[in-house]
């Protein structure tokens, strides 16, 4: 099992496919589970779910044994919040100049004990993971008896296919799936896609890819609606005032001197859950200093459309015992947000599904190729495009906000006095979610490895493997990697230009 480091849910989303096997029983006392952990993010600490994942199957007898990727590719982002893809493919460039990895035998990674075994974990790398496992089991007990699980690393496919690990026993899941043309497959082949094809992988595996909205992700809210006291036959009302509750005896306020805020911002006129007219959920990365500062300035102003209304800057410190984010969706909220994946999938389910009228102000990342694809879904999807709104979030953000708070606040009444919780809850307690998709491929069950030759992600394997073996992106891929590390020597510390030509050489095949 390995997950890609590059974005924040991409971990999560792995463990919760890996628990949903437990949960089902094809994983079981006896098995064994590897994980082949990304190197920590930047500076955040690695994720602990997965401690938490290693626990909950040593307690079912699974043996797990764990080992760092040596190959990791790191994200970064500019001060603004935009993505510095220039810097994540200089990492890529110089994944070369990687320190070597500390061990090459699976027999010298780590057996998970208890918890804490994550803080300091051996690096192996891909290649020689597969190799020394089917040194050890022999070449023909790879195919039946292990599966793989990936979120876009290509490195793992391509190693488990190389020791003979069929496609059909290995699954990735991709939500950068969304990016490709799956009416017009030349379309795809196009040279800016050069490494995309690299990311998506195309070894042969199975594809887990879901749309925005397509499969329920919201499976937690249950729980918390249950917290509240709330069902089905509660109305939107009564939801919008628990949360209001729950949120200002909750939530944290203080604001901490050099740290970005999260917590609850109550406008001047409330006192009491009973006063909150409207919730509006900030996630917004980088962005949200900048809205912050415009609510308590509007608040302090007694703007009408802010007077009343109930903020929450979402985050991990933001409520005690609760998900921020999944309070507001409770509450048929409206968001401020950029255009992750995560989010913008979780406002089509709802919409969709849920039966949502919560409005969305989308602030794509400028040039961030997915984010202004995911804003492009929402914006004109049927069920979702009456209630988006999308900025550049530039210089003119503040008169965004106006505009997007003014109309909101015109049709919160509306929002909040219409129907019950039935359909939302209905929704949040589907089980046919995107865990239960890459289950069924990689185990078997409906919809599984038995029907995928028919389920449109066979359609996108098929694309990938195209891309991946096209020798135009395969070139370009070679030309960015060279022309970056040329670059990284020419900005080097202590270098000394010279008048010398760059030779260029890529490989015939």
């Amino acid at each position: 099992m390995r997950s890609s480091p590059t974005g924040g849910g991409h971990t999560g989303r792995t463990l919760s496919i890996v628990q949903r096997a437990l949960d089902l029983g094809h994983l079981k006392a006896g098995d064994t589970v590897i994980i082949h952990a990304p190197r920590p993010w930047l500076t955040h600490p690695r994720a602990p779910g997965l401690d938490n994942i290693a626990y909950n199957l040593k307690e079912k007898g699974v043996t797990v044994v764990m080992a760092e990727a040596e190959k990791s590719v790191m994200g970064y982002l500019k001060p603004e919040g935009v993505s510095d893809d220039s810097k994540i493919l200089t990492g890529i460039a110089y994944i070369p100049r990687r320190p070597r990895a500390m061990i090459d035998n699976i027999l010298n990674a780590k057996i998970f004990e208890a918890k804490g075994n994550f803080a300091d974990l051996p690096s192996i790398s891909a290649k020689d993971l597969m190799k020394s496992i089917q040194q050890l089991v022999g070449p023909g007990a790879m195919q039946g008896k292990f599966k793989v699980l990936t979120d876009m690393d290509p490195a793992l496919q391509k190693a488990a296919r190389d020791a003979g690990i069929p496609g059909g026993q290995r699954v990735d899941q991709q939500n950068h799936a969304i990016l490709l043309d799956t009416e017009n497959v030349a379309a795809n082949l196009h040279p800016k896609h050069a490494h995309l094809a690299k990311a998506l992988g195309g070894t042969g595996e199975l594809v887990s890819h879901i749309n925005l909205g397509d499969m329920n992700t919201l499976t937690a809210i249950t729980a918390l609606a249950d917290k509240l006291k709330l069902t089905e036959s509660s109305t939107k009302q009564d939801a919008q005032l628990k949360v209001a509750q729950y949120l200002l005896d909750n939530g944290a306020m203080e604001v901490k001197p050099g740290q970005n805020f999260e917590g609850v911002i109550p406008g001047k006129s409330i006192s009491a859950a009973k006063d909150v007219e409207n919730i509006v959920y900030v996630y917004a990365h980088n962005f949200t200093p900048r809205i912050e500062d415009h609510i308590r300035c509007r608040i302090e102003a007694q703007d009408p459309a802010y007077d009343k209304t109930l903020f929450l800057l979402c985050g991990e410190k933001a409520v005690k015992d609760a998900n921020a984010m999944h309070l507001a969706y409770l509450a048929d909220a409206d968001g401020i947000t950029t255009a992750g994946a995560g989010s913008t999938g979780e406002f089509s389910y709802l919409h969709k599904s849920g039966g949502a009228k919560g409005g969305l102000l989308l602030l794509p990342i400028a040039g961030h190729i997915e984010q202004a694809v995911n804003a492009r879904f929402l914006a004109t999807d049927s069920a979702t495009k009456d209630f988006v709104m999308i900025h550049a979030g530039g210089p003119e953000l503040a008169g965004a906000l106006e505009q997007y708070m003014g109309q909101r606040a015109t049709e919160a009444v509306t929002k909040y006095w219409q129907g019950t919780l039935s359909t939302l809850l209905k929704a949040v307690g589907d089980k046919s979610d995107y865990a239960q998709q890459a289950v069924d491929l990689l185990f078997g069950g409906p919809g599984g490895a038995c029907e995928v030759a028919e389920s449109p992600s066979a359609k996108i394997e098929q694309i990938e493997r195209l891309m991946r073996s096209n020798p135009v992106l395969k070139a370009n891929r070679q030309f960015d990697k060279i022309m970056l590390q040329v670059l990284g020597e020419l900005q080097a510390p202590g270098y000394r230009p010279t008048n010398q030509p760059v030779v260029v050489m890529l490989r015939q095949k």
